[in-house]
């Protein structure tokens, strides 16, 4: 991609940047989703709401950690705005340094993780087993999910659209070959699946690694020589390094703090309410993950325009994306509505789940509905490597929605839990609309430079 990318930028032109993104983005949770239907198909829903749990306490792990993608694709985009093409390449070997550290620090800690997992939830103790048991079979897959985090980052951050499509197809491929053999025609225990994601990660950590050594060049010598003038860690790089990843850090745990609440006041209402929210769950990553396609744009268009410092760069950029990104919003809560019923029908055999579900469906069409600006600022804050303001506006959120569900979930039973839930995301996508005339103001100052 050339350094002026974002001077070309055209609604045409995002659109088919995100096209390969979104499908890319839509793969991951499509295979969370095949687990889902493979345990709702051929076990009870003691095992789905195992599942739950276990997958619950996985995205806790991979949410304190899901910095490395954005601080990479942050850092790569100015890079790049700024011409530094040596620069992308060391931001691309400090971050898989970063992310192997950790995972071995996780595999460490993974007793003390399974111990907090256990007194958090408060679901049946069969129910609590089984997700621990799941928990501990993911904690195999961890060093190649943090470097999926790293290699993702840095292919978003550049704008390479195709090449983050073929690294996810090859993950969701064959997680959910492994799933179907094992699970659905051969009767394998429900458990199966978490080694079927185990495997597929490091397979596609495998396919990535390959892919972006080439593009690097990191397999020639003279090339690593010219890398590594500069130092790869230095106690102002390193400090640079935590200053940012600790503010992504705090938003995530501020997540954390939202989503698990919101599963564990499930799992307080019944087994029935928690299998059954867990599969809109995965509807709601979906959409997630597909509208998020947009946000990646973003991140990588307004990191160029901070980095060759032009401010009108930066505001067609925040304005294409954000469009697009508002239409395809509309279309996804139709399609929740449309089709939600009918597939609900087909994929979950026990009833009390499948009417859960049906029942709170609207709740659930409204999320990509009022939910797409929060994701779209997001890109838009990544790109301009602004954690502390998204941070600020994650824990105002969600001292927002937990009000919320003290007050409405006792009056209104499962319409407060998702109200309160839905008022989640909008909190957190005014906050950082109101908040972005001060971005552009830090960015560039109160005169306009073009």
């Amino acid at each position: 991609m050339p350094a002026n990318y974002v001077q070309k930028i055209t609604y045409s032109k995002a659109f088919w940047l995100a096209v390969p993104l979104i499908a890319a983005n839509a793969a991951e949770p499509m295979a969370g989703m095949v687990d889902t239907t493979v345990i709702g198909a051929t076990a009870d829903k003691v095992a789905l709401s195992g599942i739950a749990i276990g997958v619950t306490l996985t995205n806790f792990v991979l949410f304190n950690v899901v910095f490395l993608r954005m601080a990479t694709t942050g850092w790569v985009a100015q890079a790049m705005g700024g011409g530094d093409e040596l620069e992308v390449h060391r931001v691309l070997i400090r971050s898989l340094g970063i992310a192997f550290v950790l995972a071995l620090l996780v595999a460490t800690c993974h007793s003390s993780l399974i111990a907090l997992g256990e007194y958090i939830f408060t679901a049946e103790p069969e129910v609590e087993e089984l997700g621990m048991r799941y928990f501990r079979i993911r904690i195999f897959g961890m060093p190649a999910a943090f470097g999926l985090f790293v290699l993702t980052g840095w292919l978003v951050g550049q704008g390479r659209s195709m090449w983050v499509l073929r690294q996810q197809l090859v993950f969701s491929w064959v997680n959910i070959g492994l799933d179907i053999c094992w699970v659905f025609y051969w009767s394998m225990e429900p458990l199966m699946v978490a080694w079927a994601t185990v495997i597929a990660q490091w397979v596609a950590f495998g396919f990535g690694l390959v892919q972006v050594v080439g593009l690097a060049k990191l397999s020639d010598i003279r090339h690593w020589s010219q890398i590594l003038r500069k130092q790869l860690y230095s106690w102002s790089i390193l400090g640079s390094i935590l200053s940012t990843n600790t503010d992504y850090l705090i938003r995530t745990w501020a997540f954390v703090v939202g989503f698990t609440w919101f599963t564990n006041m499930s799992a307080s209402m019944g087994t029935v309410v928690l299998a059954g929210n867990q599969v809109l769950m995965q509807a709601i990553t979906l959409w997630a993950f597909v509208l998020d396609a947009f946000a990646h744009v973003a991140e990588s268009a307004v990191g160029q325009a901070v980095g060759t410092k032009s401010r009108s760069m930066f505001r067609r950029a925040v304005r294409v994306t954000s469009r697009l990104a508002m239409v395809s919003g509309v279309l996804f809560a139709l399609a929740t509505v449309g089709l939600g019923p009918w597939i609900l029908e087909e994929v979950l055999n026990d009833t009390g789940v499948r009417a859960m579900a049906i029942r709170c469906l609207p709740w659930c069409a409204l999320v990509p509905l009022l939910g797409v600006l929060a994701w779209q600022m997001d890109g838009v804050f990544i790109g301009a490597l602004q954690p502390n303001m998204m941070r600020n506006s994650v824990v105002f959120a969600t001292v927002v929605y937990i009000g919320l569900d003290l007050c409405l979930r006792p009056i209104w039973g499962i319409d407060g839990l998702w109200g309160a839930f839905v008022g989640y995301y909008v909190a957190r996508g005014v906050a950082l609309a109101v908040a972005l005339p001060r971005l552009e103001l830090r960015l560039f100052g109160a005169t306009s430079n073009s």
